[in-house]
This record gives C-alpha cells, structure tokens and sequence, in this order.
C-alpha cells in the first residue's frame, strides 16, 4: 500500500467517527426533545384538571384546600377568571375565596387589565359587609393592592378614573373593620401624594370622594388643606367642570371649614348652581337672614332630605349652622375685629402682664394671611383664647394657645409680634401712668371729620403717606399699596378716603369732566376692595 492509500484510509476514518459522533448528538437531542414534549403534554393536562376541578368547585364547593394553592400558583389559569366567577367569589364568605380574587386582581393590575380589576372593586363595593369581616390574608392583599392604586403616578388613562373612586369608596366603608386603624395611619401619612395623584384625575366627583373619606376618618386638617389648595390652585380648571351636584358638595364643605366666600369668589361658570330655590342650598341661603323658626325649619327639612351629602356630614353642617344662628340672633357680646399682630406672651410673663394692663378675656375675629401675601387678609377667624386689654388697645395671646391655633390653620399664617414691642411703653410708663382711656383709631365718618378734613384729606391722608395716588402709578402698583394699607388702616378708613376724594371731585364745577380718569381709577379701587374685602360690617360708601 502506497503512501497516498494510507492518507485516504485515515481520512476515511476520522469522517466515519464525526459521523458517528454527530449522529449520536442529533439521536440524544431527539430523545430530550421527546422528553419535553411529554412533560408539556403532561404540564396541559394538569392545568386542564384543575380548571375542571374548579368548575366542580363551583357548581359543588368541593375544592379542596391544596388543589386551591394549587390554583392560586397557575398565574395564567387567574386570567381565565370571568365577571361571572368574580360574581360567585365576591359572594363568598370563605377566606379562601377572597385571597383568590385578590391574587387574580394583583395579576390584573400588573397587566393593567383595568376594566375586569374594576369590576372587581365595583362587586366588592356591593358586597363591601364580606370584606369587612377579614382580618387575614384576604385583607392583607387587599390592603396592598388599595395602596398601590392609590399612589401610582401618571397614569393618564381615562378607564382608570373608575378604578380609584371605586377604590375610595370601598375604603370608605371599612370603617368597622379589623384593619380600620390600619387605613386611617396610611391615608393620612399618604395624604400629599393621594391628593396629587387624584387631584391629576381633574374629575370633581372623584376628588369629592377623596374629601368625603378624609372627613370620615376625621383628618379634618388634611380636609382643610386640600380644599384651600383646591381654591388656590385646582379651582380655574375644575369650576368649568363641576356639576350641579359638585358644586353644592364642595361649597358646603368649604363652609363647614370657612372657605365658602373664597370659593365664591373664586368661582365663574359653576355659579350657575349657586341659585337659593336649590333645596340643597336654600339653607345656606337663609339661615343667618332673620330668626323665623318656621322658616328655617322648612330650609332645614329641604336640606336634609337632599342627597348631596350624606347623614354624617349634613349633621356636622347643621351643627355648625346652629352654633352661627345662635351667635347671629342671640349674641352675648360684640365680637371684635383685630388688624394688628398679636403679642405672644408665655405662662411666666402672664401674671405680670395680665394685672399691669389689665387683660381680659376676650371673643374677637383675627385675620389669617397666605405666606407670600402678607399684606392681604385671606379670611377671619374667631377665636376666644384671646386677651384683650383696653388701655392700650392691644390682643395677646399665650404661647401654647397661638401654637395650637397655628397648627390648626397651617398653611394660612397669623402675625404675631414679641412683647418686645412694648418697650417703649415700659420705658415712658408706669402701672400708675396707663390708667388712662387710651385714645381710639376708630374713624367717626360724618360731616364734622369731612369739613374739618377737606383741605388735607388729598394730599396728606394716611393712605396717601403710604404711597397711594392715582398720577404717575398704574392699577397693579396701586392694588400693592392697598393690600398694605387695609390691614395696617381698616378697609372702612381706606374705602371713605377714596369715596371722599371721589365726592369732592365730582362736586366741583365740571368735576366729572374735568376729573374722568382719576374718577374712574378710584371707583375701580373701591369695587376691588369691595370684592376682596367686603365683610358687610359697616356701611359702604357711596360715590354719587
């Protein structure tokens, strides 16, 4: 044999045992293969006995236990699940069957299969006594799952406006259950991002219930809070949007928590509801007119027999009302009202400032200011934790007093000032010296002051010192300089001085001619004024 035969040989060989090698690979293969199939073969078969167990299930209750886990643990039989097994689960007093509709619904949400999760929520909501009994798992995963609706972010799609106010409402039902103390610490440590994300919905009745839930869980603070960011900043992109309905939820909320003239005055396409002939809100209109019982029974039963509100809340409205009436057409004293910061002063310090000025306990309305609007009062509050002493005209208050009153209506600020401002009286004072009637601010608005006044009242009015004129100034500089004077002068003092110089022109030969535009530009002043800070307690000024 040649040299060349022996090469060939070998070659020959060599491709015999890749062929060999290859087909046994290709052999082993195929039985692995084979392997698998079967065990998918057999993996189907299961999945097919236990839906037919649970149809068994359902037409006989005879699930047992472990083939339940069972069915829990196949993530793509919960799918399978219809409205019509949704209807017999959220019917069913067995625990067992709410960790399953639970664990269906987790999967849900995690696929956004929004329309069938809803439908869930909506026969849990009709069935809310079941849920309220659990305390187990079935809770827990409810639980879990109500929080992580409630603080998704940017999720745009209308279909899930009907997810959360389904959510919200079968919270608000849970009152009495086990895990109720539960629900109440997560909203209210949750309570800012809840609010962002449902106020992002921009769909009134869906933040009525939000509202609705707080209240019931008595975070009135957090209630408060809402409505005034509300009014401030959500109120031009809702008012168009509010329904009859709407609009009397949220005015007689903002009246339980004195914000009904904001949102008044706030509101433009809504106040088409605001109309006294609504039998929801014929009361608002009527119980502080006159003290008609008769009357004010027939505006009472009207309300109650409204369905805007629900008992719970109407009680805390007619609670309220009552407490006004009563205050309104039986008043014990004068309540006064007090522009100037109070003087905060600590339980050491009272004594002595309580017999050296004669203090004494005292009702009186306060004004609370924005933070980045402090020369313009927000709204009035009453208080009587207060100490007024007439020698020198001045409000104070204790420490632990305007702490409380601070939190209450926190973000709204109170000026308060140290007892350091009265220095200059320790210094030119004694005890003896003060007893004195200290002289009165109150302008006594009558022909005697304009006659004595006329010659100076232009030109050298207290408002004018602080900057206001009509030359040489525009509408927005001048608003500035009143939102100053207002609190530091009276709205009265400001609204006669600018009255006055308008009469006095107006009285001259040709005055109204000669004299238009500064005419016209105080008159503007006083309807903004009127706007804004009108209380009706004094006689407004004519300009005619």
């Amino acid at each position: 044999m040649d040299y060349k035969t022996k090469i060939l040989n070998l070659v020959e060989s060599e491709l015999d045992n890749i062929i060999k090698n290859y087909e046994d690979t290709i052999k082993t293969q195929k039985e692995e293969l084979l392997k698998l199939s079967r065990a998918l073969q057999e993996s189907d078969l299961e999945l097919l006995r236990l839906q037919n167990e649970f149809k068994k299930y359902e037409r006989h209750g005879t699930l047992e236990e472990k083939d339940l886990d069972k069915l829990a643990d196949k993530k793509m039989l919960q799918y399978e699940v219809t409205n019509e097994d949704i209807d017999k689960l959220s019917l069913s007093q067995k625990e067992e069957d709410l960790v399953f509709l639970m664990k269906a619904c987790s999967r849900m949400w995690k696929n956004l299969d929004i329309e069938r999760l809803t439908y869930v929520f909506e026969q849990l909501n009709a069935n809310s006594e079941i849920l309220r009994k659990q305390e187990g798992e079935a809770a827990e995963l409810f639980l879990k799952l109500a929080k992580t609706i409630l603080l998704t972010e940017n999720i745009t799609e209308s279909e899930h406006d009907r997810l959360i106010s389904e959510v919200i409402s079968l919270l608000f039902k849970m009152t009495d259950a086990p895990f109720y103390k539960r629900i109440k610490k997560f909203i209210k440590l949750q309570h800012d991002k809840i609010l962002e994300n449902v106020l992002s919905r921009n769909v009134p009745a869906i933040i009525a219930e939000y509202l609705r839930m707080l209240l019931l869980l008595n975070h009135r603070e957090e209630v408060k809070e809402s409505l005034i960011h509300i009014l401030n900043i959500e109120w031009g992109f809702l008012d168009s949007s509010l329904t009859k309905a709407n609009f009397e939820f949220f005015l007689w909320y903002s009246y339980l928590f004195d914000l009904d003239e904001i949102m008044i005055d706030r509101s433009s396409t809504s106040l088409q509801w605001f109309n006294e002939n609504s039998p929801v809100l014929s009361l608002y209109f009527y119980f502080s007119k006159e003290n008609n019982k008769e009357k004010y029974d027939f505006k009472l039963n009207r309300f109650l027999s409204g369905e805007v509100l629900n008992k719970f809340e109407k009680n805390l409205v007619v609670k309220k009302i009552t407490s006004e009436r009563e205050m309104l057409f039986h008043p014990t004293e004068k309540i006064l009202k007090h522009l100037k910061p109070l003087i905060v002063m600590n339980k050491q310090n009272y004594p002595l400032i309580y017999n050296k000025f004669k203090l004494r306990n005292k009702k009186v309305k306060i004004p609370l200011y924005q933070k980045n609007k402090l020369n313009q009062i927000y709204y009035y509050i009453e208080t009587d934790v207060m100490f007024y002493s007439e020698l020198i005209s001045e409000f104070f208050i204790l420490d632990d007093d305007y702490k409380k009153l601070e939190k209450q209506y926190s973000p709204l600020i109170i000026k308060t000032k140290n007892l350091d401002s009265l220095s200059h009286l320790e210094q030119k004072t004694t005890l003896d010296d003060i007893n004195f009637a200290w002289p009165s601010t109150e302008i006594n608005w009558n022909n005697e002051y304009i006659e004595a006044d006329e010659k100076k009242l232009n030109d050298k009015s207290e408002l004018n010192l602080l900057g206001y004129q009509i030359t040489g100034i525009n509408r927005e500089r001048r608003w500035r300089i009143l939102e100053k004077a207002v609190p530091e002068l009276g709205l009265k003092k400001v609204a006669y001085t600018i009255s006055y110089n308008v009469k006095l022109r107006k009285g001259q030969k040709n005055g109204e001619k000669k004299y238009q535009y500064a005419i016209s530009e105080w008159e503007y002043d006083l309807r903004k004024l009127k706007k804004h800070y009108y209380k009706q307690d004094f006689k407004w000024p004519e300009t005619d």
